[in-house]
Protein backbone atom coordinates (compact mmCIF):
# COMPACT_ATOMS: atom_id res chain seq x y z
CA UNK A 1 0.00 0.00 0.00
CA UNK A 2 2.96 2.36 0.55
CA UNK A 3 3.67 2.05 -3.16
CA UNK A 4 0.33 3.79 -3.87
CA UNK A 5 1.61 7.09 -2.41
CA UNK A 6 2.10 9.64 -5.20
CA UNK A 7 5.72 10.82 -4.93
CA UNK A 8 5.72 13.03 -8.05
CA UNK A 9 5.40 16.22 -5.99
CA UNK A 10 8.43 15.43 -3.79
CA UNK A 11 9.10 16.44 -1.14
CA UNK A 12 5.32 16.87 -0.68
CA UNK A 13 4.00 13.37 -1.27
CA UNK A 14 0.29 12.78 -1.77
CA UNK A 15 -1.40 9.99 0.21
CA UNK A 16 -4.81 10.64 -1.40
CA UNK A 17 -4.41 7.74 -3.89
CA UNK A 18 -4.11 5.38 -0.91
CA UNK A 19 -7.28 6.84 0.62
CA UNK A 20 -9.14 6.69 -2.73
CA UNK A 21 -8.33 3.02 -3.27
CA UNK A 22 -10.91 0.85 -1.50
CA UNK A 23 -8.35 -1.96 -1.40
CA UNK A 24 -5.46 0.07 0.04
CA UNK A 25 -7.58 2.15 2.43
CA UNK A 26 -9.39 -0.90 3.80
CA UNK A 27 -6.10 -2.76 4.19
CA UNK A 28 -4.50 0.22 5.95
CA UNK A 29 -7.32 0.78 8.43
CA UNK A 30 -7.74 -2.94 9.06
CA UNK A 31 -4.03 -3.43 9.80
CA UNK A 32 -3.97 -0.48 12.19
CA UNK A 33 -7.12 -1.71 13.97
CA UNK A 34 -5.76 -5.26 14.24
CA UNK A 35 -2.52 -3.97 15.76
CA UNK A 36 -4.36 -2.00 18.48
CA UNK A 37 -7.42 -4.22 18.91
CA UNK A 38 -6.27 -5.63 22.27
CA UNK A 39 -4.84 -2.35 23.62
CA UNK A 40 -8.11 -1.10 25.19
CA UNK A 41 -8.21 2.10 23.14
CA UNK A 42 -10.86 4.55 24.40
CA UNK A 43 -10.60 7.04 21.53
CA UNK A 44 -8.65 7.86 18.40
CA UNK A 45 -7.09 11.32 18.29
CA UNK A 46 -6.89 12.33 14.61
CA UNK A 47 -4.65 15.18 13.46
CA UNK A 48 -5.73 17.89 11.04
CA UNK A 49 -5.88 17.57 8.05
CA UNK A 50 -5.20 14.20 6.38
CA UNK A 51 -5.11 12.40 9.70
CA UNK A 52 -8.84 13.16 10.06
CA UNK A 53 -10.18 10.70 7.45
CA UNK A 54 -7.68 8.03 8.47
CA UNK A 55 -8.43 8.51 12.16
CA UNK A 56 -12.17 8.37 11.51
CA UNK A 57 -11.87 5.07 9.66
CA UNK A 58 -9.60 3.61 12.37
CA UNK A 59 -11.99 4.75 15.13
CA UNK A 60 -14.85 3.05 13.29
CA UNK A 61 -12.82 -0.15 12.89
CA UNK A 62 -11.89 -0.10 16.60
CA UNK A 63 -15.45 0.90 17.61
CA UNK A 64 -14.13 3.84 19.65
CA UNK A 65 -14.73 7.54 19.81
CA UNK A 66 -12.98 10.05 17.58
CA UNK A 67 -11.34 13.24 18.84
CA UNK A 68 -10.25 15.82 16.28
CA UNK A 69 -7.07 17.84 16.73
CA UNK A 70 -7.27 21.02 14.69
CA UNK A 71 -4.57 23.36 13.46
CA UNK A 72 -4.33 26.59 15.43
CA UNK A 73 -7.25 28.98 15.04
CA UNK A 74 -9.66 26.44 13.51
CA UNK A 75 -11.35 25.40 16.74
CA UNK A 76 -14.03 28.00 17.37
CA UNK A 77 -14.15 27.86 21.17
CA UNK A 78 -13.19 30.23 23.98
CA UNK A 79 -9.66 29.68 25.30
CA UNK A 80 -10.89 28.12 28.56
CA UNK A 81 -12.54 25.24 26.63
CA UNK A 82 -9.57 24.17 24.55
CA UNK A 83 -5.99 23.09 25.07
CA UNK A 84 -3.35 24.12 22.58
CA UNK A 85 0.36 23.68 22.07
CA UNK A 86 2.69 25.56 19.75
CA UNK A 87 5.75 23.79 18.40
CA UNK A 88 8.42 24.06 15.74
CA UNK A 89 7.88 21.51 12.99
CA UNK A 90 10.69 22.23 10.55
CA UNK A 91 13.96 23.62 11.98
CA UNK A 92 14.86 25.41 8.73
CA UNK A 93 11.78 27.63 9.11
CA UNK A 94 13.20 29.71 11.94
CA UNK A 95 10.17 31.82 12.76
CA UNK A 96 7.32 29.48 11.86
CA UNK A 97 5.52 27.92 14.80
CA UNK A 98 2.67 25.47 14.29
CA UNK A 99 -0.19 25.15 16.78
CA UNK A 100 -2.50 22.25 17.51
CA UNK A 101 -5.68 22.58 19.58
CA UNK A 102 -8.30 20.22 20.96
CA UNK A 103 -11.47 20.45 23.04
CA UNK A 104 -10.14 19.90 26.57
CA UNK A 105 -13.18 18.02 27.91
CA UNK A 106 -12.93 15.29 25.27
CA UNK A 107 -9.81 13.70 26.77
CA UNK A 108 -10.74 12.15 30.09
CA UNK A 109 -8.12 11.54 32.76
CA UNK A 110 -6.73 8.02 32.31
CA UNK A 111 -8.31 7.48 28.88
CA UNK A 112 -6.23 5.45 26.46
CA UNK A 113 -5.72 7.40 23.24
CA UNK A 114 -4.42 6.26 19.85
CA UNK A 115 -2.87 9.21 17.97
CA UNK A 116 -3.30 8.98 14.16
CA UNK A 117 -1.94 11.04 11.28
CA UNK A 118 -1.26 10.27 7.64
CA UNK A 119 2.52 10.42 8.12
CA UNK A 120 5.31 11.40 10.44
CA UNK A 121 7.81 13.74 8.78
CA UNK A 122 9.82 15.26 11.61
CA UNK A 123 7.74 13.77 14.43
CA UNK A 124 7.07 17.23 15.89
CA UNK A 125 3.33 17.19 15.20
CA UNK A 126 2.76 13.72 16.71
CA UNK A 127 4.97 14.67 19.65
CA UNK A 128 2.90 17.82 20.24
CA UNK A 129 -0.32 15.78 20.10
CA UNK A 130 1.10 13.32 22.64
CA UNK A 131 2.02 16.20 24.96
CA UNK A 132 -1.53 17.54 24.72
CA UNK A 133 -3.01 14.11 25.57
CA UNK A 134 -0.65 13.59 28.50
CA UNK A 135 -1.09 17.18 29.69
CA UNK A 136 -4.83 16.54 29.98
CA UNK A 137 -4.24 13.35 31.95
CA UNK A 138 -4.76 10.91 29.09
CA UNK A 139 -2.47 8.03 28.18
CA UNK A 140 -0.96 7.72 24.71
CA UNK A 141 -1.65 4.04 24.02
CA UNK A 142 -0.08 4.22 20.57
CA UNK A 143 0.63 6.16 17.41
CA UNK A 144 -0.24 5.13 13.87
CA UNK A 145 0.46 6.54 10.43
CA UNK A 146 0.67 5.44 6.83
CA UNK A 147 4.29 6.50 6.46
CA UNK A 148 6.95 7.35 9.05
CA UNK A 149 10.28 8.76 7.96
CA UNK A 150 12.74 6.48 9.78
CA UNK A 151 15.66 8.88 9.34
CA UNK A 152 14.03 11.54 11.55
CA UNK A 153 15.50 11.30 15.04
CA UNK A 154 12.32 12.37 16.87
CA UNK A 155 10.29 9.73 15.00
CA UNK A 156 12.58 7.01 16.31
CA UNK A 157 12.39 8.45 19.83
CA UNK A 158 8.60 8.33 19.62
CA UNK A 159 8.82 4.73 18.34
CA UNK A 160 10.79 3.82 21.46
CA UNK A 161 8.42 5.63 23.81
CA UNK A 162 5.09 4.62 22.29
CA UNK A 163 3.67 1.68 20.38
CA UNK A 164 4.19 3.12 16.87
CA UNK A 165 2.58 1.40 13.87
CA UNK A 166 3.49 2.44 10.35
CA UNK A 167 2.85 0.78 6.99
CA UNK A 168 6.50 1.24 6.01
CA UNK A 169 9.61 -0.42 7.37
CA UNK A 170 11.15 1.48 10.27
CA UNK A 171 14.53 -0.26 10.02
CA UNK A 172 15.75 1.09 6.69
CA UNK A 173 15.52 4.55 5.15
CA UNK A 174 14.36 3.46 1.71
CA UNK A 175 10.84 4.39 0.62
CA UNK A 176 10.01 0.72 0.23
CA UNK A 177 11.80 -1.79 2.45
CA UNK A 178 15.00 -3.34 1.21
CA UNK A 179 15.79 -5.19 4.45
CA UNK A 180 14.52 -8.53 3.25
Amino acid sequence: MVSAIDKTGAPLWDVCPVFASKTHFHLLTTQIAEHYNDKNIDAVLALDALGLPLGGAVATALQTGLILVRKGGKLNLPANRKTFLSFKDYPEKEKDLETLEVRSELIARGSRILVVDEWMGTGAQMNAAAKIVEGLGGVVAGMACLYCFPDAELNMQLKEKYDLWSANCLKCTYFECRCK
